[in-house]
């Protein structure tokens, strides 16, 4: 099994230029209430500059490709075989500005993923369960092999207002704004029958952008300020939801030995997707220098949007133009990593 990712001097670039991240989620840069600041903690009023590496894993449904069987049958039999990511280096940049003495927040970031995945089957009594049944119908039971390789392009923007607010010790923040979304998939399987000397291939991509607001709630907690080391410890967590207004378009084909099966396409739909965002963590901060503190923060993040996708799916080898639509969930999940200085 191979798994590969591009643009990794990119990741590492975005790495090296973190920085602290929103004030909602980073109480250890805040000065709790009814006490005096600090006099090397960071002043509100002056921009910010923030940056992660993460490390996500998009999962999607259904990516079975072919199925394994140990012997020959007149039906479809064995294990099905899937294409599956691993996790993936990706990177989220921005810029925020604290509103002196309101608190009140103003940030934009950027996300961006890029990954692929590969699988490949070999046997002797493989059948393909992709593309149209006449394409499928060349690769039953058959000697040869199989390959997958899907890739997926993602991309988000965000911008929005955080009013802070304090209850019990939790430092909290309230998040009204915008969520722009870009993602893609693209899949491709390609069939070999050594038996027929057959070649075969189904390629099919689903892109979906669109833009809408969302509104989120963080909090932050001070779980260790006095613990025999300079710096604050704190526990981190936020979660949001947006209604994005989207385009979404697909398209499909199939070739066997170099004759087209199928070849369709799409015009742009117009959908209401939901989109869901959570992240929970922990940050360490530390003043350096006067109105200077470093933070690092690590934790682990998800992120879905419901029904995001398409697929074409043809279901009868009789009615060749029967073709349905399939929806199908773009989910994101995996691990954050902050190093940062807040000014």
């Amino acid at each position: 099994m191979k798994r590969c990712s591009r643009a990794l001097g990119t990741w590492l670039f975005a790495l090296g230029l973190a920085v602290g991240q929103v004030a909602a989620e980073e109480p250890a840069a805040s000065t709790a209430a009814g006490a005096s600041p600090a006099p090397d903690a960071p002043s509100a009023g002056v921009p910010e500059l923030f940056a992660e590496l993460l490390f996500l894993r998009p999962t999607l449904d259904d990516t079975a490709f072919v199925l394994s069987s140990h012997a020959s049958t007149s039906f479809p039999n064995g294990k099905r075989e899937s294409d599956e990511f691993d996790y993936e280096p990706a990177f989220r940049i921005g810029a925020g500005y604290e509103i002196a003495d309101t608190g009140r927040s103003v940030e934009l970031s950027y996300t961006r993923l890029e990954a692929e995945a590969t699988e490949s089957v070999s046997g002797n009594f493989l059948w393909a369960t992709v593309g149209h049944p006449d394409f499928a119908g060349s690769f039953q039971n058959y000697a040869g092999s199989a390959f997958a390789d899907i890739d997926a392009d993602y991309q988000r923007i965000d911008l929005h207002v955080t009013q802070p607010w304090q209850a019990a010790g939790v430092e909290l923040g309230l998040d009204f704004g915008l969520e722009w979304a870009d993602f893609r998939v693209g899949e491709t399987y390609r069939f070999v029958n050594t038996g027929t000397a057959t070649t075969g291939s189904v390629s099919s991509a689903s892109r979906s952008w669109g833009i809408g607001p969302e509104i989120g709630l963080g909090l932050g907690f001070q779980i260790c300020g006095s613990c025999g080391i300079p710096g604050v410890f704190s526990l981190s967590a936020g979660s949001s939801i947006a209604l994005l207004l989207t385009d979404t378009n697909l398209r499909a084909s199939s070739v066997v030995s170099g004759a087209p099966v199928v070849s369709i396409r799409d015009d742009e739909t117009s959908r209401v997707i939901p989109a869901i965002h959570a992240r929970g963590g922990f940050t360490y901060s530390v003043p350096v220098a006067q109105r200077v503190a470093a933070t690092a923060s690590v934790g682990y993040q998800i992120d879905t949007y419901l029904n995001g996708l398409t697929r074409a799916a043809f279901v009868d080898d009789i009615a060749q133009s029967l073709v349905s639509t399939h929806e199908y969930d773009f989910d994101l999940h995996g691990v954050y990593l902050a190093l940062g200085v807040v000014f």
